[in-house]
């Protein structure tokens, strides 16, 4: 089979978007997964056949923002795990529910002076909970991406 592009040369690889036939001068390898030059410009979010340019500083590399809010991110914080579910962090979520049944359970058990630390820990923990979400989202927000 022959390039889609060249017709006189020798298809080397297929799109794995498009399933177009490539020659070497079309493929274009990203991780060893090979592409054609239109599908990989709307991979990356850009018109085909605009020259690549490079993304403004502050701005993600995909070519889209995230559309969550910090400030959702934040309200939801206060609940255990839903700030980090808004933010697409499914492990930091159990990992927080565990943690609140956790300082929950210490509270209804201890004994004597330690009702108050356990119940001041889980203060805190919402405190950091929100403002971890917070932090996050402003980072998702930002281009960083944080698992």
């Amino acid at each position: 089979m022959n390039c889609a592009v060249h017709a006189e040369r020798e298809a080397t690889g297929y799109c794995r978007n498009c399933g177009k036939a490539l020659c070497g001068e079309c493929t274009r390898a990203v991780r060893e997964v090979l592409y054609c030059e239109d599908c990989l410009a709307k991979v990356m979010g850009h018109a085909a056949g605009a020259g690549a340019t490079a993304a403004a500083p502050g701005s993600p590399a995909s070519g889209h923002p995230s559309t969550g809010s910090p400030g959702i991110a934040f309200v939801l914080g206060f609940c255990p795990g839903l700030g980090a579910i808004y933010n697409g962090q499914y492990n930091k979520a159990l990992i927080h529910i565990l943690v609140f049944a956790t300082l929950v359970a210490g509270v209804s058990i201890a004994h004597g002076g330690l009702a108050p630390v356990f119940g001041l820990s889980i203060a805190g923990f919402i405190f950091y909970m929100a403002f971890d979400s917070l932090r996050t989202a402003q980072n998702l927000r930002a281009g960083a991406h944080e698992q």
